[in-house]
């Protein structure tokens, strides 16, 4: 009995110290700079915007939305573009890329995610992603364009209701 307890508490013991250790910051930080997380985000935001901005120029187009209606489109998407850069800018997703890279992966893990971008083929990867991201972009275009399109026509609705609030 005494060498099946001495067993368990050496198991526990052995399960604790085995335990692997969180990365450091600046183990996640040389990651995020070998993979070049602020260039892919720095790129993602104009595609973002570009393809927004081109189903709502596809929706207006075939809508019959006044001069006045477009302009009020025009300012509201200009606002909202303004928004989200803000919202996705560098300095407020890099914190939360070390939060959940600090919480998720250990130490280990981030050292080899950092050896495979600094090979060749991990650079190459990230040369292609925002290709990647674009091409990814083009194929959720159709699904886009579907919600966009019911959103249009539920906004239209609403419109045209005699001024009544919206239920909630």
């Amino acid at each position: 009995m005494k060498k099946i307890l001495a067993t368990l508490v050496l198991g526990l013991l052995l399960a604790g110290s085995a335990q692997a250790a969180p990365p450091t910051t600046a183990q996640i930080e040389h990651l995020l700079q070998v993979m070049d997380a602020k260039k892919v985000i720095d790129q993602l935001l104009p595609a973002m915007m570009q393809q927004s901005r081109a189903l709502v120029d596809q929706q207006l187009a075939s809508s019959d939305a006044s001069a006045v209606d477009r302009a009020r489109v025009e300012r509201l998407l200009a606002a909202q573009e303004s928004t989200v850069r803000d919202m996705l800018s560098w300095d407020k997703l890099k914190p939360i890329y070390l939060r959940v890279y600090t919480d998720t992966m250990t130490a280990d893990e981030v050292l080899a995610m950092t050896r495979f971008y600094e090979s060749p083929e991990g650079r190459s990867v990230m040369q292609k992603m925002p290709q990647i991201i674009q091409r990814t972009m083009q194929e959720m275009q159709p699904i886009a364009e579907a919600a966009m399109q019911k959103m249009m026509q539920d906004l239209d609705a609403e419109m045209a209701r005699d001024g009544k609030p919206a239920d909630k």
